[in-house]
């Protein structure tokens, strides 16, 4: 006598072909749905942390170069009122203009020498805090850059030289406006500016300097490197500030480019106008972007257990989805072999159990038949 078996619904027995499909199809959907997921995590946290990157290095960036303008433009004043305090409605007076460069040179202590040119191009005074004062020395300048550009209503600006050679100083000239004002010429010590960029921090790497209208490198938190007053012009966040001259309404863009240490860092820059230089703003892609590679590590390693998660779910799902089909086809095979009596045992409430009612009513009839 047969033995009544029926066909129970279990997670036994090797998976076929159809179980492999079914999971490495659900895995992949899965997988690709986490990658996507993440990818797009990713991305929009990028560029939130570039922006916000971006922001921060144009704004320290602008506010160095404010410092920095606004010292110059004082002394550029400073170089006017003494042109203009020392006018007393008469003959040019040396003595006059000799007390009013001295007391110049006691409230603008970035003020090393000064000069006082008149009318007619002749040097009449000179007062130094290295050296002796001259006065009356008659010497004609008139056919000096800085006296032509200052009779124009211009401030000049000359280029920048070493003293002792570690001091930098600029050579700025101004005017009056009237004619008998004649023009003051200042040697300005530019370690203010220096001290400016020293004092600029940008995290641990960073750092700042400036470069000249023609990408010299003229102040640098390493003295020894501006001495040398090296062309930069060639590096790209460098010839993006030379570039920014000719669009200077245009949003200052930060680029990402290898600094003088080799590393990848990003860049700001904003003008100094005048005298026409380059703050450049540095610090290393590595540091400014910290925060954004420790949310990308927790990012993989969600992604990674993620994906695991997503194998053991597809299984599970293909297991179940297979399972009833692997009943019907031991069942289909029993009664084929002649065990009309057996019954396949489905319940899933779907169409696989309404499926397993009909070959289970197709085995009592075949049987009562």
């Amino acid at each position: 006598m047969k033995q009544n078996s029926s066909p129970s619904l279990d997670a036994g027995g090797a998976p076929g072909g159809l179980f492999r499909r079914y999971a490495r199809a659900l895995a992949l959907l899965l997988s690709l749905a986490l990658i996507f997921s993440g990818s797009i995590s990713v991305y929009f946290s990028y560029q939130d942390t570039r922006s916000l990157m971006d922001e921060l290095q144009r704004e320290k960036a602008r506010a160095a170069a404010a410092r920095i303008g606004q010292f110059i433009q004082m002394v550029r004043l400073q170089l006017q009122g003494a042109s203009i305090s020392g006018h007393t409605g008469g003959p040019p007076d040396s003595a006059a203009r000799h007390i009013e460069l001295i007391r110049l040179l006691r409230i603008a202590p970035a003020i090393g020498e000064a000069a006082w040119i008149d009318a007619e191009g002749r040097e009449r005074v000179r007062v130094s805090r290295l050296g002796r004062d001259t006065v009356g020395s008659n010497i004609d300048r008139s056919r000096d850059p800085a006296v032509i550009a200052a009779r124009k209503g211009n401030s000049w600006f000359g280029d920048i030289h070493f003293r002792r050679q570690s001091e930098p100083y600029l050579e700025l000239a101004a005017s009056g406006k009237r004619p008998d004002d004649g023009v003051v010429i200042a040697e300005l010590n530019l370690k203010f500016v220096s001290d400016v960029v020293a004092g600029i921090r940008v995290g641990e790497t960073g750092r700042a300097y400036i470069v000249d209208g023609g990408g010299r490198l003229i102040v640098h938190p390493d003295a020894s490197k501006a001495l040398r007053m090296s062309s930069v012009a060639d590096q790209p966040q460098v010839a993006a500030a030379l570039k920014s001259v000719d669009a200077p309404s245009a949003v200052q863009a930060t680029v990402i480019a290898r600094a003088e240490n080799g590393q990848w860092a990003i860049a700001a820059h904003a003008p100094v106008d005048p005298p026409g230089w380059h703050v450049i703003v540095e610090q290393s892609v590595s540091e400014a972007f910290a925060p954004m590679f420790k949310s990308l590590a927790r990012t993989a390693v969600l992604l990674l257990a993620g994906l695991v998660l997503a194998v053991v779910v597809s299984r599970v799902l293909a297991q179940r989805m297979t399972a009833p089909i692997r009943m019907l086809e031991n069942g289909a095979r029993r009664i084929g072999e002649g065990h009309l009596e057996e019954r396949v045992e489905v319940h899933t409430g779907d169409e696989m159990e309404a499926l397993a009612g009909q070959f289970n009513q197709m085995a009592r009839k075949l049987r009562e038949s």
